[in-house]
């Protein structure tokens, strides 16, 4: 009797539950075969997220820059797709669409006081919900 194996590898499928069953189509000395089937879990990746906000000591009315980014978290390596939902002062600005795991826009400028910038991004289809806060204190004329 002689026992062989073989191995296949993939990045290609998508979260969630896949079934996997492997096929001998046979040859002259060995009747064709298939496997019992096993389910496959994969999971949704984690990601981190991080925002700056240039200037950083904006003034009165001077406006600023937001970039959100969103990184996988090991054991994934790829990068985060999706729209992320941005909120400054309490209120929606926008829906913005991720770049290679980035995001930038430009807000009018901003009043004097403090202002909560939030960056959120939404739980897609192979990916889990990160969110990442800053607060812009902006200076009196």
């Amino acid at each position: 009797m002689v026992l062989s194996a073989t191995t296949f590898s993939t990045a290609a499928l998508p979260a969630g539950r896949h079934t996997i069953t492997a096929r001998y189509a046979g040859d002259a000395n060995n009747a064709a075969s298939t496997s019992p089937a096993m389910t496959l879990r994969i999971r949704r990746a984690a990601t981190k997220a991080a925002i700056s906000v240039t200037p950083r000591k904006p003034k009165d009315g001077e406006p600023v820059r937001v970039e959100a980014r969103f990184t996988a978290v090991a054991p994934s390596s790829a990068k985060p797709n999706g729209k992320v939902v941005v909120r400054a002062g309490g209120g929606k600005v926008g829906k913005f669409k991720l770049k290679n795991g980035k995001m930038k826009i430009r807000l009018p400028g901003l009043k004097s006081g403090k202002h909560e910038i939030k960056a959120v991004f939404r739980r897609t289809g192979n990916w889990k919900k990160s969110r990442a806060e800053k607060t812009v204190t902006v200076k009196k004329p």
